[in-house]
């Protein structure tokens, strides 16, 4: 159809070369790896961060503790990517592993209470 994405140079050859599900991209791009530990809340706002990885939660949790605190291991697409979704997580996660992940972190949590007088 005439003024139809399809009819603009380029468009088509990209919708020819697209090929997979949205699920393949997902496993493409989730290339690392962080083995946390989740509370309770943490697990219940894990959604936000996406089905792939709410998933990978569920398949990869261990038996919660005393307080509902749960090991698991959450995909990532980068570090640096990865600490902002973490973030997100708040006070509800604890980096186990790799040490670069906790250690990226730690300084993004330290740099944004500089913005409170901390």
């Amino acid at each position: 159809m005439p003024g139809m994405p399809s009819d603009q140079p380029g468009i088509t050859e990209f919708n020819e070369n697209c090929v997979g599900s949205p699920r393949e991209y997902e496993e493409s791009s989730y290339r690392n790896t962080a083995v946390v530990r989740l509370s309770p809340r943490g697990r219940a706002l894990v959604p936000l961060l996406g089905s792939f990885v709410a998933e990978a939660v569920k398949r990869t949790a261990g038996k919660p503790d005393r307080k509902g605190w749960v090991r698991c291991t959450l995909p990532l697409e980068s570090s640096e990517h990865g600490v902002r979704e973490l973030m997100r997580l708040g006070a509800d996660v604890k980096v186990v592993s790799p040490p670069e992940v906790r250690k990226h972190l730690a300084e993004a949590l330290r740099d944004a209470l500089k913005h409170y007088g901390r």
